[in-house]
């Protein structure tokens, strides 16, 4: 049986605060978190996660049949950065590098993955736990491994590459879930819908009269137990997750994860479970964490008044993000 390991490079930092209390590879983007997409294809795998010692705990709360911080040294691995969205050219290039030499796999200075085992293998963990920069990482193991970079990698560098990559990925997994058009919940008879071969709507799920669902620029995915109150307009793409209520408003190009109650305007947006926002007011290109309450009217401004770039001070350094709408 291959062995998986997800691991976390010093990346991480540039992503806080998101990632103060989750590795990266547990944040939600499109319809599932990063890990989900890399389980999907290695599910046959003996995965092993990587995380800061302090995030262990929590993790095995939500992986309990998951190995964390114990990679097997015995035999050959392949690490996979926790930043990486993986895809199925990813999985074929790494099915078709199968090789009795080490491997190292970059995109623009940052590691993609590794193929390694012995000595190298040892090095690897080792620098996971002094949590090694991914440049002495790669300078140390770029003699001794067979080096090969790769074009069309998506990573999430920075906090804005959440929100630019999730409405290609909602897409991309509603691809994946292969349901296109499927309606097992309740749609009462005024619900209006276009391009209802881009809709999925789960067991449980009731969309009252005088909602829309407009798929026509993405796909919608409405899972188990989701309702969808009178007065609600959603764009596609758009993920509504399970047993999450949309109680009016308008819902565009976002990702709203599980046990969520939201209201008013979403726009290019991730809000991740148990969160609410159940009054009018407006979240634009913004990332709302677990358990949080937005009160009544408030609104997260995603545009200066000059138009000009948005700076943010993700790891106590100011950055321009380059980025004219940013939460």
């Amino acid at each position: 049986m291959i062995n998986i390991c997800i691991f976390e490079d010093d990346g991480y930092k540039n992503l806080f605060p998101l990632t103060y209390y989750r590795p990266v590879y547990n944040l939600l983007v499109g319809i599932d978190t990063l890990f989900d997409k890399v389980y999907r294809y290695f599910d046959y795998a003996n995965l092993t996660l990587h995380c800061r010692p302090y995030l262990k705990p929590a993790l095995k709360t939500r992986y309990p049949n998951i190995n964390i911080n114990n990679i097997n040294e015995g035999a050959p691995c392949l690490l996979l950065n926790g930043r990486v969205v993986m895809t199925d050219k990813l999985f074929n290039i790494f099915s078709e590098n199968a090789s009795q030499y080490d491997l190292l796999f970059t995109n623009r200075g940052h590691i993609v993955a590794l193929y390694l085992r012995g000595k190298n293998l040892e090095y690897m963990n080792k620098a996971l736990q002094k949590e090694v920069s991914s440049k002495e990482i790669i300078k140390f193991l770029r003699p001794k491994c067979v080096a090969k970079e790769l074009d069309d990698v998506s990573m999430i560098e920075n906090l804005w590459d959440f929100y630019e990559l999730n409405s290609f990925l909602i897409n991309e997994d509603f691809k994946y879930k292969k349901q296109p058009g499927i309606i097992k919940g309740d749609i009462h008879p005024f619900t209006a819908m276009y391009n209802e071969n881009n809709v999925f709507v789960g067991k449980g799920a009731r969309i009252e009269d005088f909602v829309t669902l407009n798929a026509k620029s993405g796909a919608i995915y409405i899972d188990e137990g989701a309702i969808i109150h009178s007065g609600t307009r959603i764009e596609g793409p758009v993920f509504i997750g399970k047993d999450t209520q949309v109680f009016g408003g308008n819902i565009k190009a976002s990702s709203i994860s599980n046990n969520c109650k939201v209201s008013g305007e979403v726009s290019h947006s991730i809000i991740s479970a148990y969160s609410n926002k159940a009054h009018l007011g407006f979240v634009g290109h913004s990332y709302i964490g677990e358990w949080v309450n937005l009160g009544a009217n408030t609104t997260i401004s995603n545009l200066k008044n000059t138009y000009g770039n948005i700076q943010i001070e993700p790891n106590n350094q100011v950055v321009d993000s380059g980025q004219q709408f940013l939460g």
